[in-house]
């Protein structure tokens, strides 16, 4: 067994083809930016599939990386796959931002968040050792959109993936309560009462980080932003993966920024609530 989890599978891989490469490929052709410059914060597993792709595909620098594992064992995998060039941090990323100790780091061009449970849990509790684990991870989505806005990155992909499972009752109620108010807000009826908790996270959660990403400037267009839901061979429950693209917009007229917000976030919750969430299905 891999310490750290098994994430060789067929539909991990199309996951990384279909949301993740893209990042990647955006930041070198549409945005000029050399892949030696890119900057990446990740979860990349005692395996390093991903990683290893970057350094020979991509042309990632391995001094550029920052990659973060809970597991000691995994931790010096990951150590020594970077070749001592690049940075890996030992514990919970969720405690680590706690501890401002990733704060040096940034900023980042890509965030991969890539999540081997839930990442929050509702309602909102406390931060820090008092709030549960899932609702650190949102907090840690929070920290880096901060961080980011702090140095005024002006483009950044935060790729997300999370398990598609509640595992609180008042949970699966707030995520109930937003599809209707998502209903009545974009003039549409979807009907969830038999929808999984992996369509109900992927339909809610862009609404939640839209909103989080306009509190530190950053929009994020409907045609920058994509997900999937699937379920890995030989895993217990599904997940769902997003990717966005977050661009840093700056207002200094007065009443601009409330303005530019409030149109931003009804143009891309209308635009991706309108459309049918993706599931992966590999034949």
């Amino acid at each position: 067994m891999i310490i750290g989890g098994e994430y060789a599978s067929p539909e991990k891989a199309e996951i990384r083809k279909r949301l993740w490469d893209p990042a990647f490929q955006e930041l070198v052709n549409k945005y000029n930016k050399p892949a030696t410059d890119i900057r990446y914060l990740c979860l990349p597993g005692a395996q390093c599939i991903y990683l290893k792709h970057l350094f020979q595909d991509i042309g990632l620098p391995k001094r550029n990386v920052v990659a973060v594992e809970q597991y000691e064992e995994a931790a010096i995998a990951i150590h020594h796959a970077l070749g001592g060039r690049g940075v890996t941090r030992q514990g919970k990323i969720e405690e680590l931002f706690e501890k401002r100790s990733l704060d040096k780091y940034f900023p980042f061009d890509v965030v991969d968040l890539d999540f081997c449970g839930p990442a929050f849990v509702f309602p909102r509790v406390r931060q820090g050792k008092d709030a549960k684990e899932y609702q650190r991870r949102w907090q840690t989505i929070e920290r880096v959109l901060e961080l980011n806005r702090s140095h005024r990155l002006k483009v950044f992909y935060l790729l997300l993936s999370i398990a598609g499972v509640r595992t609180n009752a008042p949970g699966k109620k707030f995520l109930l309560r937003e599809i209707k108010s998502l209903n009545d807000t974009v003039g549409i009826e979807k009907n969830p009462s038999t929808w999984t908790d992996a369509r109900l996270i992927q339909e809610v959660v862009p609404k939640l980080l839209i909103n989080e990403a306009l509190r530190q400037d950053y929009e994020i267009s409907p045609n920058d932003f994509d997900s999937y839901r699937y379920k890995q061979q030989g895993h217990q429950y599904p997940m769902v993966a997003f990717s966005f693209r977050c661009e840093l917009v700056e207002k200094t007229e007065l009443g601009q920024d409330l303005e530019w917000k409030s149109e931003a976030q009804a143009v891309f919750v209308r635009t991706y609530y309108s459309k049918e969430p993706k599931e992966l299905r590999l034949s």
